[in-house]
């Protein structure tokens, strides 16, 4: 959302794909824009009276407040979402947060460059940006805290180390006024710990393991069906397994995201999706095949120019089906594990 200096009006997005606006005093509300993107509500109010937001098509569009025709940014070819935006003043750009798949585990801090129409890249694993008065960048980390550097508005580049504002800033969770004014939230949300349960078909839940709490994402039960294997969100994301006995083993160690594991029917290997090759690039997910019991190198097992983001093994073992996002697509991949193993187009 954003409010005008002048005419004292919100613009904000609804449900159901829209971006509207209404005055802050009352009254009724003016749709602006129905193609808003299906991912992302996202827009700023830029100084030159004009809006812009992410469209359904993965585009920015602008718009007059007033509201009439949208023009795109001539500029905008990213393979990125985009999960936030901040205007700088002057109509001289915005900062943004994008990722390559899925912002929850990755992202950085970009900002566009609205007079060469251009992206440059200012921070990695970091997700929410501001512009500070004083003529500081102002961001959070993925692991929690504010951080500041000093940004050249004429050049749209970062000038001096980070060095820590606030501690224990949740990523993304601050508001920042044209006076200086922040609002922000601090600590580790209770929604973000997750427990492990067991749910049978009749509904009847069952701790796993009552002292593992953190950010699970994607268990996957081995062919004994005890055998757990699980990402974990701290920072970077990685896949642990856990045993029947209740230990506790870290499987993957490289890369910052490492998630999406598959058996193979004998329990004794993990396919998975991680960006481990080069952490910083947004085609570098793919497929990999790893022994759970250590002591042999990892296989590349599938990889796309456009990345590869979800893996599945079938229960033969036979075959292995990969999910990839292309210019909005979801396309899907399949090859054999043995013999002809092309990945092919389904």
């Amino acid at each position: 959302a954003g409010v005008t200096k002048t005419a004292y009006e919100v613009e904000y997005f609804t449900n159901d794909r829209k971006l509207k606006k209404m005055p802050v005093r009352g009254g009724g509300s003016v749709t602006l824009a129905d193609s808003v993107s299906t991912e992302y509500f996202v827009g700023a109010w830029m100084d030159d009276n004009t809006i812009l937001y992410l469209a359904r098509e993965e585009a920015i569009h602008r718009v007059s407040p007033a509201g009439g025709a949208k023009t795109a940014l001539k500029g905008w070819h990213n393979n990125l979402n985009v999960e936030s935006m901040w205007p700088l003043p002057g109509n001289r750009g915005f900062l943004f947060t994008g990722c390559a798949g899925n912002c929850a585990t990755s992202s950085e801090i970009y900002v566009y460059d609205l007079r060469a129409d251009s992206t440059v890249l200012l921070v990695e694993n970091a997700a929410g940006a501001w512009y500070a008065p004083t003529g500081q960048l102002l961001y959070t980390s993925r692991e929690g805290g504010l951080y500041a550097a000093d940004l050249d508005l004429s050049t749209l580049k970062v000038t001096s180390g980070s060095v820590p504002v606030l501690d224990g800033v949740r990523p993304n969770d601050f508001a920042l006024s044209a006076s200086g004014a922040a609002l922000y939230t601090v600590g580790e949300s209770d929604e973000a710990l997750a427990e492990l349960v067991w749910v049978t078909r009749d509904g009847v839940v069952t701790p796993i393991d009552s002292t593992w709490r953190g950010q699970f994402e994607y268990p996957a039960l081995a062919p004994d069906g005890e055998t757990i294997a699980v990402s974990l969100r701290s920072g970077a994301t990685h896949i642990w397994i856990r045993r029947p006995d209740g230990g506790r083993q870290l499987f993957t160690h490289d890369g910052t995201v490492n998630w999406r594991p598959s058996w193979t029917p004998d329990g004794r290997s993990i396919a998975f999706i991680s960006n481990r090759s080069a952490p910083s690039s947004m085609t570098s997910y793919a497929a990999y095949l790893g022994p759970v019991g250590g002591g042999a190198a990892l296989t590349r097992i599938a990889g796309l120019n456009v990345g590869v983001w979800e893996a599945e093994l079938s229960r033969d073992g036979k075959w292995l089906v990969v999910r990839s996002d292309h210019g909005g697509a979801r396309d899907m991949h399949s090859r054999r594990m043995d013999g002809d193993t092309v990945l092919s187009p389904l």
